[in-house]
């Protein structure tokens, strides 16, 4: 009955000291908040009047950066910085574009068409290498550069109007 009791006791306590070895830390926000989180809806809908797609996905980027889930100033924020800014100046590219983590359990990463470039927690612990980082930063720069969102929110529309045209036509023969 000791050696039993004993046994499990022993067995409660390696997970503990596991983990207790790996010094899991959260990934924090580090350093003073970044201009981007600073804006307000208000300055994003006054300043956009005039362009309801910038506007909307001012909007869009807006809502990420209120989630919380924003990480800056940290020593991977650095990292995923300094590399996207040595690819774009290596390659005379718009240097507006601005680099962030996402919290995320999503393997991912995007390019939004104002120019935010966003890497997630679980694609960053899977990289094994600054080698695919910077691939897959180069890839979501290319969305930027080739405006990507533009061009498909311009390629619904067409759609959108052809679908409305031909729902019109439609009703117009059924009616006739």
């Amino acid at each position: 009955m000791r050696f039993i009791t004993g046994y499990l006791f022993a067995l409660l306590l390696v997970p503990f000291s596991v983990l207790s070895q790996n010094n899991i830390k959260p990934m924090m926000c580090e350093g003073p908040l970044p201009n981007d989180l600073k804006q307000t809806i208000t300055d994003i809908v006054l300043n956009n009047k005039n362009d309801k797609y910038k506007k909307n996905s001012l909007l869009g980027v807006y809502d990420i950066f209120s989630s919380g889930n924003v990480v800056y100033g940290n020593q991977s924020w650095g990292l995923i910085n300094t590399l996207g800014k040595r690819i774009i100046q290596r390659n005379n590219l718009d240097s507006s574009v601005r680099f962030y983590i996402l919290r995320s359990q999503f393997f991912n990463a995007f390019a939004t068409s104002e120019g935010y470039i966003f890497a997630t927690t679980a694609l960053l612990a899977n990289i094994k290498t600054e080698d695919e980082l910077a691939f897959i930063l180069c890839h979501e720069l290319s969305h930027f550069i080739l405006k990507h969102n533009l061009k498909q929110q311009e390629h619904s529309k067409e759609k959108l109007s052809e679908l409305r045209k031909n729902k019109n036509a439609s009703r117009s023969s059924v009616n006739a």
